[in-house]
Parts: structure tokens; sequence; C-alpha cells
């Protein structure tokens, strides 16, 4: 998708995911027969869009009038989340008339959250639609997100760059649906840039580190 105006070319992203869905190792479908061609349409139909003109300039302009973009860099100092905390956007789910189901087994994360709903659109989904906005799932959910989340990495380089007349040595990123890590590193890919996810670990006294 090529819906910011941006002349460098970022070869690592345009050839990830394979026509397949994997990135590297990871990815693909796996689904049972009956989920098999609702995939294929939707694949189809993003592809048949993710280039589009019309489709493009919507975007863009929904996410300037709409989303209030380009969102200014800023030093965040304490970031915490969880179903409670995360109150005001369930609000706002509702006042557009959403039904929001907490999920009430295993931990209760998102993993558990994530296979409700999958579990939910198969029993459905020949009238119902499934989204989701964590870089999981079958493909081409994770190439969808990593497409639509790339406006942060793009805004950040951008940003980055005119503040400081360089690029960042570190670009990392919180790791827990992955669509903040995927789209911020999307923009450094052919950068000579370190990238870092981290992901919680236990009971919030360490964390793990994945390094590119």
């Amino acid at each position: 998708m090529t819906e910011q105006a941006n002349t460098r070319q970022m070869s690592k992203r345009q050839v990830v995911p394979d026509e397949n869905g994997f990135f590297g190792a990871y990815g693909e479908q796996f689904l049972p027969p009956q989920l098999e061609a609702p995939f294929a349409e939707f694949t189809r139909a993003y592809h048949e869009i993710e280039n589009d003109a019309a489709f493009i300039a919507e975007l863009r302009y929904l996410r300037k009038h709409f989303q209030g973009r380009p969102t200014p860099v800023h030093h965040a100092r304490t970031l915490e989340v969880d179903i409670e905390k995360q109150a005001p956007n369930v609000s706002r789910m509702q006042l557009l008339g959403a039904t929001v189901v907490p999920v009430s087994r295993g931990l209760k994360t998102l993993k558990e959250a994530v296979e409700s709903a999958f579990e939910a659109y198969l029993a459905y989904y020949q009238n119902s639609i499934y989204c989701i906005g964590s870089v999981v799932g079958p493909h081409p959910f994770p190439l969808m997100v990593r497409d639509f989340q790339r406006v942060v990495g793009i805004e950040s380089r951008e940003q980055f760059h005119e503040m400081t007349g360089n690029l960042p040595d570190v670009v990392e990123a919180c790791v827990g649906g992955g669509s903040n890590a995927i789209g911020i590193f999307s923009a450094f890919l052919d950068d000579p840039v370190r990238l870092i996810g981290i992901e919680p670990l236990g009971r919030g006294t360490a964390a793990t580190t994945r390094r590119r």
C-alpha cells in the first residue's frame, strides 16, 4: 500500500510476506475447510484495493481530517493497558453500537480474546466478518495490519529525521498484539537501525527482548 507519498523504496517490506503469507518462517494460513473460500475472497479483495488511487485518497482524507494525522512524536512517560484501563475505548465502541464481550477463560489475555473472536466467526462466517487489529491470525490479516499500521513508522521516521537530521540508532517497540511493532519497524527495514521488540514476561519484574 502506498498510502503516503514516499519515493523511498522499502525493498524488504515489499517482499514479505510472500504470496502464501509467510513472513520468513512464520505465517501462512491454517484454516478449517469451510473458511478457505472466504479467506481467498478477503485476499483477492485486499490486493485489488491496496494500491487503488481512490481508496488511498479516501484513507488519506480520513487520517488527516478524522484521525488528525500526522501524530506528533511525543515522549510517553507512563503506559499501562488492561481491560479496565481500556474503559474509554470500550465506551467509544459501545457508542458506535458494538457489543463488547470480555473474555472469561484462560488467562483472559489477548490470546484468549483472539481465539474466542475467531471461534465466534467460525460459527457464523456466512453472515459475519472477522476483523482484527493485531498481527495474528491467518493470512491476509497480518499483511493488512502491517500495511495500515506502517503509517506509524512513516511518520516516526520523517519526524525524527526532521527533528535531528539523522535516523535513530535504535527503534524499540512493545510487542503485544504486534501492530505497534510491525508498523514502526516497517519504515526502518532498509536502514542501519537496530530494531528491538520488547514483550512482558512473568509478573512484570523482568522483560524478554527479541532483537532483529
